[in-house]
């Protein structure tokens, strides 16, 4: 596995919160709230509601996006280098899956 990474930001270890447990915190917030938002927006039916909810998961996407960034510039987010045949066929899966729906 390759890794795609910045050098790792060293953090103070103790029982005080540091910056790396601050973003992970918030991380996993934002992602909690994207779903929540994308379960919402599946179910309602008022357009005028449907477009507020849209806006605020657009705007938390943005949010999780500039965390992760944040935390991937300390090294404390990494992504594995993934090989063209296995996307393809990954691609492939889920296409068949859905032609099946």
């Amino acid at each position: 596995m390759n890794k795609i990474c910045n050098p790792y930001t060293i953090v103070p270890k103790g029982k005080e919160l540091n910056d790396l447990d601050y973003l992970n915190d918030l991380l996993i917030t934002s992602k909690s709230m994207l779903i929540k938002y994308a379960n919402a927006l599946t179910d309602i039916s008022n357009n005028d509601l449907y477009k507020s909810f849209k806006k605020l998961f657009d705007e938390e996407s943005i949010i999780e996006r500039d965390i992760l960034d944040l935390m991937f510039q300390k090294g404390w987010y990494y992504f594995e280098e993934v090989e063209l045949g296995r996307i393809k066929e990954t691609y492939h899966k889920f296409n068949n899956l859905k032609k099946e729906l």
